[in-house]
């Protein structure tokens, strides 16, 4: 499609020669600093891909990197930056998302690795792979609908644990009102499977000391659990698992439970043998299995690394969409038809 054509420059972030996408995380927080380094890696490793296959609508697509911080101000002002100077957001990650009108004004599309905050889970310029267990349209204020995946949890219940009713902790990651709101749905679901963790919730700050999961411990010795999972990140765990370890207690017959937030180099390096037998779901092949996985091989490579942060996956697959959205509208009308409202 790129023959005999004279690229124009068709709108912001689109010039005759370049396609500008930016990519959002939480990065520079001193609450959790380098939290979602794997999205701006795995967005930067599809545009690298891409470019060497030929480029985006015939262009060379550019990457600009924004850190939210954890800061609404800085997840807006990453918002506007988009408007001013990209043709979309590809791969981001924030959680502080509390103002969304910037892009619903200008028109860029937001492909994100995942939305959290329900103003912008259902933004209708939000595209996510991972998908948002908080129904939309909402208002932003009242009851909400939720649909948790279980799938994952049920199978451990039965084929580990033998079936429900199980006492159980969880942990809801307590630092971000959207932390609490999306961590909440899933607690309330594992009560509708069998797994009492109402005696057992505990809010948890991703900077709590080793020694705060003591009482954590405490409660699972004194009500028999068998299910302790966390919402929060792999230190959560870590901290968890280790702290088990000083206290004496084994952890015998429990299932710990973590989320993709696990899945990181950093989980099995600093964890050791203390989180071994940790469970872990995850929406992709295992980086492990790559050989099985064309798609999935090709991430590896330009990583450049076998063990690279979970979320980089996810915003590697923004960036695949927001690929395939570009190449339909390409084959469509050609290279110059491509314009950020005409993918939104």
């Amino acid at each position: 499609p790129c023959a005999d054509v004279t690229l124009e420059a068709t709108d912001t972030g689109i010039t005759e020669d370049t396609f500008t996408v930016l990519v959002m995380a939480d990065v520079g927080s001193e609450l959790a600093p380098g939290l979602f380094q794997g999205s701006i890696d795995g967005a930067k490793a599809w545009a690298e891909k891409v470019n060497d296959s030929g480029g985006l609508a015939c262009r060379q697509v550019e990457v600009i990197e924004w850190d939210s911080a954890l800061n609404p101000t800085e997840t807006t002002n990453g918002f506007l930056e988009a408007c001013d100077n990209a043709a979309a957001m590809v791969g981001s990650t924030a959680l502080f998302v509390t103002d969304v009108s910037a892009i619903e004004g200008c028109g860029v599309v937001d492909i994100p690795e995942r939305a959290v905050a329900a103003v912008h889970s259902c933004s209708p310029n939000v595209v996510t792979v991972a998908g948002s267990n908080g129904l939309c349209p909402y208002s932003g204020e009242g009851p909400r609908d939720y649909e948790s995946m279980m799938g994952p949890y049920q199978w451990i219940l039965d084929n580990e644990l033998g079936g429900g009713p199980i006492e159980g902790v969880y942990l809801i990651p307590s630092d971000l009102p959207t932390t609490i709101a999306a961590s909440m749905p899933t607690a309330r679901a594992l009560n509708d499977i069998g797994i009492n963790t109402l005696p057992g919730e505990f809010g948890v700050s991703g900077s709590a000391e080793q020694a705060t999961y003591g009482a954590y411990i405490q409660n699972m010795r004194d009500r028999g659990v068998t299910w302790a999972q966390t919402g929060s990140n792999d230190q959560s765990m870590i901290k968890w698992r280790k702290e088990a370890t000083a206290q004496g207690f084994d952890g015998a017959g429990v299932a710990w439970v973590c989320s993709l937030a696990c899945y990181t180099p950093d989980f099995g390096e600093q964890g050791g043998e203390d989180v071994e037998g940790t469970w872990v779901w995850m929406q992709f092949v295992p980086f492990e299995e790559a050989d099985t996985n064309e798609e999935l091989a090709s991430f590896l490579e330009y990583m450049g690394t076998d063990t690279p942060q979970s979320w980089s996956a996810g915003a590697w697959a923004s960036g695949v969409l927001l690929e395939q959205v570009v190449a339909d509208l390409v084959a469509e009308g050609g290279p110059n038809a491509v314009t950020p409202v005409s993918y939104t």
